[in-house]
């Protein structure tokens, strides 16, 4: 099953069984799906910035022409 298919599928089965958390914590279910997709992506961003390089230069995955590749095409 390709990918994409099977995420829609996952996440449709996920949003619905968050919906039925309807009226836990005085919150409709509906803004449980926001909260709970928030609690995962704050702390995904927070780890981003301390872990992925600040510059083109600082990327340990670039080779050297990548990064010099990458540095010019930024500075147009």
């Amino acid at each position: 099953m390709a990918p994409a298919a099977l995420t829609g599928a996952f996440s449709g089965l996920l949003a619905y069984g968050i919906v039925r958390m309807n009226g836990v914590g005085n919150r409709p279910g509906w803004a449980w799906i926001f909260i709970l997709e928030g609690l995962v992506t704050i702390p995904i961003g927070i780890l981003g910035f301390f872990v992925l390089p600040r510059s083109p230069d600082q990327a340990r995955f670039l080779t050297r022409e990548e990064k010099e590749f990458v540095t010019v095409q930024l500075r147009e």
